[in-house]
């Protein structure tokens, strides 16, 4: 059975009957109406729409349930976004999710925090649950438990790179929030300035590199959204000036091949 579990994350009685839900793959879904009469969500409260709520009565409170007539079916081979619309036909949630990223062994992918945007991947987790899944009841997903990775590093002009890291930064204060990262940056270059976007830290730099300087930088103290942290993540790399080429680069695609389907 498939089922999509909302909650309330404001202090107000909510009527949801004019909310939709929209699914996004490979075609654009039409807006789903989440009921065609009143439908009250109360403060904090948890609503599951599905299809069938007998599929479900003996495991949820029959309050928590809803029969959403035109409930639509989850892609379970293909990416997909599902959104959450308002009556003002705003998203107020999204999440994208494609069953070959999350191995869950059939169980529920679950919210880690309701503080962070539904659409950040790192803020789901499959249920721990021993019936793997807790509609209608408060979640039990797996702990985020790793640190982040410094995966890449690279020069975007002789003032400034960009380091990736395997997940966005946190300020390890304040885990399962939507904080400014907190880190500290030491480097034989002096560092100017930063900013953090997603999994992206750029560093711009007081003065000019020059041609085939080596650089190293060390983050310190990095911790990703959920205060998992790493005392230091460095890395070191040359700067090459390469020669501006006149006229128009002419580099092509030449061939490629697409793994038959099956």
């Amino acid at each position: 059975e498939q089922w999509v579990e909302l909650q309330s994350a404001t202090d107000r009685y909510l009527d949801l009957s004019d909310w939709q839900l929209i699914r996004r793959g490979r075609g654009l879904d039409r807006p789903r109406p989440l009921s065609g009469r009143e439908l009250p969500l109360p403060p904090g409260g948890r609503l599951v729409l599905l299809r069938d709520t007998s599929r479900l009565a003996g495991w949820a409170a029959g309050g928590h349930l809803h029969a959403m007539a035109d409930f639509p079916g989850l892609n379970r081979s293909t990416e997909e976004r599902l959104l959450l619309i308002t009556p003002e036909e705003a998203v107020s949630d999204s999440v994208t999710y494609n069953p070959g990223d999350w191995q869950t062994e059939g169980r529920s992918l679950e919210r880690r925090s309701a503080d962070l945007p539904g659409w950040f991947p790192e803020n789901w987790g499959a249920s721990t649950h021993p019936d793997g899944f807790t509609p209608g009841k408060a979640n039990r997903p797996e702990a985020d438990a790793d640190p982040p990775a410094l995966l890449t590093t690279r020069f975007t002009s002789d003032r400034s790179l960009v380091s990736r890291f395997s997940e966005r930064l946190g300020d390890p204060d304040h885990p399962g929030t939507l904080m400014p990262p907190r880190f500290r940056v030491q480097s034989d270059h002096p560092v100017e300035r930063w900013h953090a976007d997603g999994d992206s830290l750029r560093l711009e730099f007081a003065a000019h590199v020059n041609p085939d300087e080596q650089v190293t930088v060390r983050y310190l103290d990095v911790a990703d959204l959920f205060g998992n942290a790493v005392a230091e993540l460095a890395a070191t790399l040359r700067y090459h000036q390469f020669p501006e080429v006149p006229g128009r680069s002419r580099i092509v695609l030449n061939e490629f091949r697409v793994s038959p389907a099956g």
